[in-house]
């Protein structure tokens, strides 16, 4: 994913594309204007530990874009499609995070770390997901 991304974006001379680790980075505080989360939230152990780490490296009014997978909202046939598409494509996943957070999960989370939310949707399009925009206070 890293190399797709570096391809995709090696005009842009603003972006840097990193390897780090989501809730513990090497990253200077108050380092970055924005943080993108892709579907992160729903595979962590501690998705709260992420959010702190995001808003400690952000600096003050900077951007949050969470955007991650959710079962909430879906019937039990449809993610039972969707697991088995995910199963004879992938294989069987390894059980860590929370795989059907709500909208209210999410801004709690969000809130918590100490970001303001702008604005969270649920999206409901094959599989669903969360869409948030936060700032840091």
């Amino acid at each position: 994913m890293l190399e797709v991304a570096q391809t995709q974006l090696r005009e842009f001379k603003n972006i840097t594309i990193q390897k780090a680790h989501c809730a513990d980075s090497s990253f200077s505080a108050e380092s970055f204007d924005s943080a993108v989360l892709l579907n992160l939230i729903h595979v962590v152990d501690d998705p709260s530990q992420c959010l702190q780490e995001s808003h400690r490296i952000l600096r003050n009014g900077g951007s949050l874009i969470v955007i991650d997978l959710t079962g909430y909202g879906m019937s039990f046939s449809k993610k039972m499609k969707l697991g088995f598409r995910y199963v004879r494509k992938w294989g069987l996943p390894r059980r860590r995070g929370q795989n059907d957070m709500s909208p209210d999960e999410l801004v709690f989370l969000v809130q918590s770390a100490g970001f303001e939310v702008e604005d969270v949707q649920l999206l409901k399009d094959g599989a669903n997901a969360l869409y948030l925009k936060g700032k840091k206070k």
